[in-house]
């Protein structure tokens, strides 16, 4: 049977997968750092006010945030091992893909830098054709 997920999961997974930190999410919704990580560690009681406040700044209704996790639960809690490859390659593979995109994004400004030095490389030489040509 699968464990469902306490509210300070739910919060730190969809955080999670908006790609915002702790410290963000504390100064979207008012609050200090270790406020918002005792939220996420259940180790305070959260109003129903600033469920909803979370639930905002993530983008969803109190509603989808609370059952958030669930439906994949059950799905999973009613699969057998031939059919179902596990919960944890599906995250590894949301962080695959993170570590890919951010390889991609490093490539691309190593690319435009060097564009941009041949860019420059060949305007000075061709600054220099042009003023020797007028000599």
């Amino acid at each position: 049977m699968a464990t469902l997920m306490t509210i300070g999961e739910k919060i730190r997974s969809l955080r999670a997968i908006k790609g915002y930190s702790q410290e963000t999410m504390a100064d979207l919704i008012g609050i200090s750092s270790i406020a918002y990580s005792n939220i996420e560690r259940n180790k305070t009681d959260i109003s129903h006010s600033r469920l909803e406040q979370i639930a905002k700044v993530l983008g969803m209704d109190l509603i989808s945030l609370l059952s958030h996790g669930e439906q994949i639960a059950n799905i999973f809690s009613n699969c057998t091992n031939n059919n179902v490859v596990g919960t944890g390659n599906i995250v590894y593979s949301e962080q695959e893909l993170r570590h890919q995109l951010e390889k991609a994004n490093l490539t691309i400004a190593l690319l435009t830098a060097e564009k941009n030095k041949a860019e420059m490389e060949a305007n000075h030489w061709k600054d220099k054709y042009t003023h020797e040509q007028k000599s």
